[in-house]
């Protein structure tokens, strides 16, 4: 009785975590809410920068944050990230800032597994040349 329980239990679980969505959150904060900066950039095309900065003169015109649950690819929140920057008409995203944070934790037969849920900000730039991409 207590296996058939414990077993129930446990597919109850599978079945809450195989239909639970793997989202990503995003966050979009324009600078300027008077400006709308036609979109530019492909999202697929918009370039990250970390400690480097571009040669090509720039406005910075807004902050992203994109974070996904412990189900999501990273690839999913860089391409949210890249996405909101695009509607924002920004061509790359400056100060580029990854993370990565432990949302809770699950003891199994002496074994502990973690979720963690991973995230990115930056600041989205425009390049005042259109056709500077440095």
């Amino acid at each position: 009785m207590l296996c058939t329980l414990a077993r129930g239990r446990r597919l109850a679980l599978l079945a809450v975590l195989l239909a639970s969505p793997s989202c990503t959150y995003t966050r979009v904060t324009r600078f300027d809410p008077t400006i709308v900066a036609e979109r530019r950039t492909p999202p697929e095309s918009i370039r990250f920068y970390e400690t480097e900065k571009p040669e090509c003169a720039y406005k910075e015109i807004g902050h992203v944050s994109a974070h996904g649950s412990w189900l999501t690819s990273w690839g999913k929140v860089i391409r949210a990230a890249r996405k909101k920057a695009y509607e924002l008409g920004g061509d790359a995203i400056l100060s580029f800032r990854e993370s990565t944070r432990v949302t809770g934790a699950t003891v199994t037969n002496g074994q502990i597994s973690t979720q963690e849920t991973t995230s990115l900000s930056g600041t989205v730039i425009r390049f005042r040349n259109a056709g500077c991409r440095q």
